[in-house]
């Protein structure tokens, strides 16, 4: 795709273009500043290229570099949606309206840090050379992972025969269900699970109760999961001595 953009000085430029199979795309330009007007400003956008795919995890870093090629860069805008992130340009600083929590290394790659499950998604990264003028762009992915806690695992015994067990465990991202690691029996039922989203850090918290019915005897060996990480191993059904 192709889009041609007359330059105005220091103005934000922004171009909104319908384009066959696919939603409306808004490129944002951020500050084409080519140093006269009337100058022809060319987005080129390689739809053939692949998506450059990239993982962080939750509190921790990630380093994104460009594809950028061996030659004198003008600018190289880094930006998510419409904000602008960070960036780079020959002949001015740019200070203000960066993100605080990221900085960008004399490679022109751009390193984040304290990462949060808000900061996946697509990623421009906008490049122009001092001897044209097209803007390249390149489009970057970034997906967010947390690592669940360790299940906790609470016995509520009913009485002799009936229990009821939940495993709950938080700060997970993405969703992921509780598997239960118990016998297959018309004995053992799943009578309730949640999910909610913690408002502030938009990590899962999840929970699931299962009732068993002791009527065969003590289960012993059983666990549940979420995310890859295993609860404790306990036992129903454990008759109490009475006194």
């Amino acid at each position: 795709m192709t889009i041609d953009v007359d330059a105005e000085g220091d103005k934000r430029v922004v171009v909104n273009r319908r384009v066959p199979g696919s939603q409306l795309i808004r490129e944002s330009i951020v500050e084409l500043i080519e140093g006269r007007r009337g100058v022809t400003v060319t987005l080129r956008c390689d739809e053939s290229a692949a998506l450059i795919e990239l993982r962080g995890e939750v509190g921790g870093n990630v380093t994104i570099q460009c594809a950028v090629e061996w030659r004198p860069i003008l600018f190289l805008y880094f930006q998510k949606g419409t904000d602008f992130v960070n960036g780079y340009h020959a002949s001015k600083k740019i200070s203000s309206n960066k993100w605080a929590n990221t900085w960008m290394s004399q490679d022109k790659a751009v390193h984040i840090y304290s990462l949060k499950v808000s900061h996946g998604g697509d990623y421009d990264c906008l490049v122009k050379y001092n001897d044209s003028h097209e803007i390249h762009k390149y489009v970057i992915h970034l997906s967010i992972t947390a690592n669940f806690s360790k299940p906790a695992v609470t016995l509520h015994p009913i009485d002799d025969i009936h229990w009821l067990v939940t495993c709950s465990s938080h700060g997970g991202y993405p969703s992921s269900e509780i598997m239960w690691n118990v016998p297959e029996s018309p004995m053992v039922k799943a009578v309730n699970s949640s999910e909610t989203t913690d408002p502030v850090t938009l990590t899962i918290n999840r929970s699931s109760t299962v009732f068993f019915n002791c009527s065969g005897g003590e289960m012993k060996n059983l666990s549940c999961s979420v995310g890859g990480v295993t609860s404790d191993i306990f036992s129903v059904c454990e008759y109490q001595t009475q006194e």
